[in-house]
C-alpha cells in the first residue's frame, strides 16, 4: 500500500510541476528500502523535465541503470526533453545513442526533443542527421519536428536546406505555419537569397498562412541587403495595406534599402512614418536617409535632417531622465 501511495504522490507532484517534492519522496522511498519501479522513476524524471532540471533527470536515469530497473521509451524521452530545455544538445545526442544501443524504441517525442536541442545549440548538421534517421526508421515526423529543423537551418544561414525541408513537408502533406515560414525566410535573408524569400512569402499568401511582422521584416531585409529597394518598399506598403503591424525592425529594413540617389523621398517618408507611429529613428535609420540625400546632392536637406535628429535624441534623453529621476552629477578630478 505504501508503495502505491508514494508512487501516486510522486505522480501528483509530476503533474503539478513540483520536482523538488517528487525527488524528496523518491529519496524517502530509497532510504526506506522501498522498491522503486519504472513507473515511479518515470514520473520523477518527467517532473524534472517539466522543471527544466536536466542534471537531476540524468542522476535519476543513472540510478535506474545502476539498480537495473527497466527503462522505457517514455522515460528516455522525458530525460532528453529535460536536456533540450537545458540547451544540452551534445548530451541529448549521447542519450539518444544509448537508447539505440539498448534497443529501446526511439519515438517521435525523443527525436523531436533531440532535434530541438541541436537547434538551440547551433548543431544544424546533427539536427538534419536525426531527421534523416527518422525517415529511415519510419518514425512519424510532425510539424513541430520540422519547425525545429528549419529553425536550425535558419540559425546556420543554410537557406537551401531550409527549402528542402519545406518541400519535404509539402510532399508529406504537412502545412507549414507562420513560424516555419518565418525561419525559412530569415534563412534566405541571411543567405542574400531575396528572390527565394519573396517566393516563400507568395506561397504563404497562396496557402492563406498568416503573415507576421517578423516574416515580412525578414523578407524586406533580404531585399535591402541585395539592393532591391523597390521590392523592399513594395513589401512595406503591402504590410500597411494588409494591416500587418509595422515596427522598428520593418521600418529599419525598409529605410536601409533606400540608401540610394533615386530612393531618398521614400527614406524621408519612412522616417516620418516612424515618428507618426511613436518610434524614434535610430542612428542607422537616419544614417541611411542622410546618405540617400547626399547621393542625391541634397546637402541642405541632409544637414537639416542631421540637426533635427540631434534635437529629437536630446528630447528623448531628457524624457528618459525625467521618468527615471534625476541623475547624479559625475565629478572629474581636475589638476592645476
Amino acid at each position: 500500500v505504501d508503495i502505491i501511495v508514494q508512487s501516486a504522490a510522486i505522480s501528483a507532484c509530476e503533474k503539478g510541476g513540483e520536482w523538488v517534492k517528487a525527488l524528496k519522496l523518491l529519496r524517502e522511498m530509497v532510504q526506506g528500502r522501498v522498491e522503486v519501479g519504472t513507473v515511479t522513476y518515470s514520473a520523477a524524471i518527467s517532473a524534472c523535465e517539466k522543471g527544466g532540471v536536466w542534471v537531476e533527470a540524468l542522476e535519476l536515469l543513472r540510478a535506474m541503470l545502476q539498480d537495473e530497473v527497466q527503462t522505457d521509451t517514455i522515460l528516455y524521452s522525458s530525460a532528453i526533453s529535460a536536456l533540450e530545455k537545458g540547451g544540452q544538445w551534445v548530451k541529448a545526442m549521447e542519450l539518444l545513442r544509448v537508447m539505440l544501443q539498448d534497443k529501446v524504441q526511439v519515438n517521435t517525442i525523443a527525436y523531436s526533443a533531440a532535434i530541438s536541442a541541436c537547434e538551440k545549440g547551433g548543431g544544424f548538421v546533427k539536427a538534419l542527421q536525426l531527421l534523416k534517421s527518422m525517415v529511415q526508421s519510419s518514425v512519424e515526423i510532425g510539424t513541430i519536428t520540422y519547425s525545429s529543423a528549419v529553425s536550425a537551418c535558419e540559425k546556420a544561414g543554410e537557406w537551401m536546406e531550409a527549402l528542402v525541408l519545406l518541400r519535404a513537408m509539402a510532399e508529406g502533406k504537412l502545412q507549414a505555419d507562420t513560424i516555419i515560414y518565418s525561419a525559412a525566410i530569415s534563412a534566405c535573408e541571411k543567405g542574400n537569397a531575396w528572390e527565394k524569400a519573396l517566393q516563400l512569402l507568395s506561397a504563404m499568401m497562396q496557402g492563406r498562412v498568416k503573415l507576421g511582422t517578423i516574416t515580412c521584416s525578414a523578407a524586406i531585409s533580404a531585399c535591402a541587403k541585395s539592393g532591391e529597394w523597390a521590392q523592399a518598399l513594395g513589401l512595406f506598403s503591402a504590410m500597411v495595406q494588409s494591416k500587418v503591424r509595422t515596427d522598428e525592425m520593418s521600418c529599419t529594413a525598409s529605410i536601409t534599402a533606400c540608401d540610394g540617389q533615386a530612393s531618398w523621398p521614400w527614406a524621408m517618408h519612412l522616417v516620418q512614418e516612424m515618428t507618426t507611429l511613436g518610434m524614434i529613428a535610430s542612428g542607422m535609420n537616419l544614417g541611411s536617409s542622410i546618405s540617400a540625400l547626399q547621393k542625391a546632392q541634397l546637402w541642405d536637406r541632409a544637414l537639416i535632417m542631421f540637426h533635427e535628429a540631434r534635437v529629437a535624441w536630446t528630447m528623448a534623453h531628457e524624457n528618459r531622465c525625467d521618468r527615471n529621476g534625476p541623475t547624479l552629477p559625475v565629478h572629474t578630478n581636475q589638476t592645476g
